[in-house]
């Protein structure tokens, strides 16, 4: 009675711990899974609010300088100047322009002044009084700005062109008070809702409007705090967030940031804690008087219904504990000993009886002892072996010969389901009490098997594809050429090199490039026949053996069925993608009489195959050794070329037609090792392909805007730099802050320079191209495509970018005089590019008849040996000192 006593209050106590422990951790769960969604919900709410606002902003702000730029640009303004311009203090055309600045004034406009070209003031219209206390320069044209002097207030200076003559300037002020409202009006968000627009005043500080509870603005606010950045410092970098923060009184609260567009603006919406998890502490209020509700039930619950449950329970364990006990000893001395092994131990009669069966039997099986007990132990093997099994035993014990008893052999078992595995087995036998047993004790191998499978499989075949690798091929290649040599047959070597993967795998990531890898492997394999070998050499080559082949002609049909297989669009997460290959093709036993030799001349093929315009096949040559290692030679000396300081710069005037002043000059780079000149047709594409052209090309952007800043400093100031940007250094994440950062070197506007590039280039990844050139077009670099009409594009395709300057490939300009149909092509794509406002320019013009030709269809530049080979800057600076301009 005393034990039953005990146990009893032990299971109460127990029982009410855990019930205790529980419902205070349901509590606490409920209230944490509360406090988390809150929080998210609230930091969701914010930073929507805040985004709205900041959009509004933007647009406001984008929208003024607009309406200024279509003031500035309205043909009445630029009609009038130009009379004044002609005769200077026109009556008549001076009210014309103060009539129509007094109309624009009904756009929202504050006040309106017109400067002539020499910063007198023409006419006005509305006060012009601004003593602003905060001026913050914008990153738009114009020199725009945001001002407070009491209120919001943006001004903008538009300069005033017509046919690319500058005319005068527009000063356009306008109070901004739905931004403001903006700022201020916040009661929505609660009492201690403020939000922050500030801007940059150095990088190590910050300057603000006023705010709704602050109304005078602040500078000289320091970016970071405690050694961390400040929510506005991370906006006014670009990020976007939501975090936790202190207000100069040093309250927490939170706080959400962005950057207001690309403006050089940030804001900051901020909350003060104590308001901002009201709602969770309301909401705690009600749900910890339900836990303790259900604590008081559980605890009567316990008292009346489970007590008297637990004492028949504990009453009867007893009696089943003294009823077993004696059994149990017996049985745990035995099941200790079996289940502390790691092998399963089965013992059978000599009539192939079960007897014992462990735990690990059980394990490894999925039967219980209970169910195998008794049964033959053939239901635990597969056919034939469990048919086998009794007549193996019989002659066992009729001659004393077996391959298993004694010995460690490896035997397969069937589990309940049928699957079988691999297992290694042992047997003795024993006889005990006139019995004759046999114990056997079982390993399953399973996973050692699968682990030497799979060294194996790795050893001879790519991880990522699953294709045969470089050894595994070789392997397979000696045994194609050695049958091949017995039975006088030709094997092929076919080597595949896929165009442009790295510009692939670097811009859309490494995923993205795995993916189209994989989808080239089974598209190579579906051109093949069952006996032929693809392996992957690795990166984005393959390599494949065509044995048992009678005619040359049979490895060509193969080698253009995977070019034209491995050019179709590319299906990859949802994006269209393209590539092509190149091939090279080797012959057993003609192009060399050893596998090393023949992957050598199919790749020195495969290479040939990418110089001469790539997506094509090309058989090896002996021709081709030479020119394989001309090129290595070239890429050694290449790589050496920057830090031996062998390039320089030579620069090409662009004339304009109608003028005749050089507008601006192309920087073109020159190579000049110790071995002497190298033309850019020679080593160019070697840098494209090996990516050295992106420390190259960044090297002419340098140097090219050293040299810009150097003809400044001569006085020749209205000549613009233009430099040509590749694919591969066009697909580099970093691009636009590496120009910006040479700028900034060399202490250039980005107005001053300009970028080439390709027209293939537009066709690969649209989107992408759009937003970098946008970005580039933004800053004020003009852009140029270079060689147009050599590609696919067409111009209603090319008005999705934001392109300045079309260059006529020399091809089409080099017969314009005696050719019609050049001369046709010319005209289209003057006469299309000038009706989507892009400029045009004629590239190779070498002759007069060229230059009337173009000077008559409206061209608007040219450039070429007609007017100047490219020369050092030198001589360009001397040339340039005789040309107008």
């Amino acid at each position: 009675m005393l034990f039953r006593t005990r146990d009893e209050q032990r299971i109460s106590l127990i029982s009410g711990a855990i019930l205790l422990s529980l419902t205070v951790a349901a509590g606490l769960s409920v209230y944490g899974v509360m406090h988390k969604q809150a929080e998210a919900q609230l930091s969701r709410s914010l930073q929507q609010n805040l985004a709205l606002r900041a959009r509004m902003m933007e647009r406001d702000i984008r929208q003024h300088l607009a309406d200024a730029t279509a003031v500035a640009s309205g043909v009445s303004v630029q009609g009038q100047l130009a009379v004044i311009t002609k005769r200077p203090g026109d009556e008549s055309a001076l009210r014309g322009l103060e009539s129509a600045l007094y109309s624009a004034l009904a756009v929202g406009f504050n006040a309106l002044v017109l400067y002539d070209l020499s910063g007198r003031e023409l006419v006005r219209a509305g006060p012009l009084d601004i003593q602003p206390e905060l001026s913050v320069p914008l990153n738009l044209p114009y020199r725009s700005r945001l001002e407070w002097d009491g209120g919001l207030l943006m001004t903008a200076k538009v300069e005033i062109y017509k046919a690319g003559q500058p005319m005068g300037a527009l000063v356009a002020v306008r109070r901004m008070p739905e931004m403001l409202g903006l700022i201020t009006g916040l009661s929505n968000l609660g009492e201690s809702a403020e939000l922050h627009l500030c801007a940059a005043e150095d990088s190590q500080y910050v300057q603000c409007f006023p705010t709704k509870n602050s109304p005078r603005i602040v500078t000289h606010l320091p970016r970071m705090e405690a050694g961390q950045s400040t929510p506005m410092s991370l906006a006014l970098a670009g990020g976007g967030g939501f975090m936790a923060s202190r207000d100069s009184q040093g309250e927490m609260g939170a706080s959400a940031y962005m950057p207001v567009g690309g403006l050089g603006l940030g804001v900051v919406l901020r909350i003060d804690a104590a308001e901002l998890y009201q709602p969770i502490r309301d909401q705690a209020r009600y749900v910890l008087p339900v836990l303790l509700l259900l604590l008081v039930g559980a605890a009567l619950l316990l008292r009346w219904q489970v007590l008297p449950l637990l004492r028949q329970v504990v009453a009867s364990e007893a009696r089943s504990r003294e009823l077993n006990q004696t059994l149990r000893r017996n049985e745990a001395r035995i099941r200790a000993v079996l289940d502390r092994v790691d092998e399963a131990i089965i013992s059978i009669t000599s009539e192939g009886v079960v007897r014992t069966f462990n735990s690990v039997a059980e394990r490894m099986f999925d039967y219980s002892a209970e169910e195998v007990v008794g049964n033959n132990i053939s239901m635990l093997m597969p056919e034939p072996f469990g048919s086998q099994h009794n007549q193996h035993l019989m002659r066992y014990l009729e001659t004393g010969q077996s391959d298993a008893v004694g010995r460690r052999r490896e035997v397969v078992g069937r589990r309940r389901d049928g699957t079988t595995f691999p297992a290694e087995l042992s047997v003795g036998e024993v006889k005990f009490a006139g019995e004759h047993l046999f114990i056997g004790a079982m390993r399953d191998i399973a996973e050692r098997k699968a682990a030497e499978a799979r060294i194996i499989h790795l050893a001879n075949n790519d991880s990522l594809t699953n294709l045969p690798n470089r050894n595994l091929f070789q392997d397979r290649a000696r045994q194609s050429l050695m049958q091949a040599s017995r039975q006088q047959q030709r094997v092929g070597i076919v080597f595949i090199d896929l165009d442009h993967f790295k510009t692939i795998n670097d811009s859309l990531g490494h995923h993205v490039g795995d993916r189209l890898l994989q989808t080239v492997a089974l598209r190579i394999r579906t051109c093949l026949r069952d006996e032929d070998t693809v392996a992957r050499q690795g990166g984005d080559e393959f390599i494949v053996v065509l044995p048992n082949i009678k005619r040359f002609e049979d490895i060509g049909i193969v080698a253009q069925k995977l070019i034209v297989s491995l050019s179709a669009p590319y299906s990859i997460d949802g994006a269209e993608l393209h590539t092509s290959a190149s091939v090279g093709v080797a012959v057993y036993p003609d192009d060399g009489p050893d596998v090393e030799t023949l992957m050598r001349n199919a790749d020195i093929a495969m290479y040939y195959a990418k110089s001469t315009g790539r997506n094509n096949f090309q058989f090896f040559t002996p021709q081709m050794n030479q020119a394989a290692s001309e090129r290595l030679q070239i890429e050694s000396s290449l790589r050496q070329a920057l830090t031996r300081n062998e390039f320089t710069l030579h620069f090409q005037p662009i004339v304009n037609l109608a003028s005749g002043q050089v507008g601006a000059a192309e920087a073109l780079l020159r190579w000049s090792p110790s071995s002497g000149p190298i033309g850019p047709d020679r080593f160019i594409p070697v840098a494209e392909e090996t990516g050295l052209i992106v420390p190259i090309g960044e090297w002419v952007i340098r140097h090219a805007c050293r040299e810009r800043q150097k003809w400044a400093a001569l006085g020749i100031t209205q000549t613009r730099m233009v430099v040509n940007i590749s694919a591969r250094q066009f697909a580099q994440k970093n691009l636009v802050a590496t120009v910006g950062r040479i700028l900034q070197e060399a202490d250039l506007s980005p107005e001053q320079i300009g970028i080439e590039i390709t027209e293939s280039l537009l066709m690969e990844r649209p989107e992408d191209t759009i937003r970098t050139l946008t970005t580039f077009s933004n800053m004020g670099i003009q852009i140029s495509v270079d060689d147009f009409g050599t590609g696919y594009s067409s111009l209603s395709y090319l008005k999705r970018f934001p392109l300045d300057k079309l260059k006529v490939d020399r091809s089409f300009v080099r017969d314009i005089a005696t050719d019609p149909d050049d001369a046709a092509i010319v005209t289209a794509i003057i006469a299309m590019a000038h009706s989507l406002n892009i400029k045009v320019v004629a590239e190779g013009v070498e002759t007069e008849q060229q230059l009337q030709f173009l000077r008559s269809r409206g061209c608007d530049e040219y450039q070429g040996y007609y007017f100047s080979r490219p020369m050092p800057s030198e001589a360009f600076i001397a040339k340039l000192s005789g040309v107008p301009g």
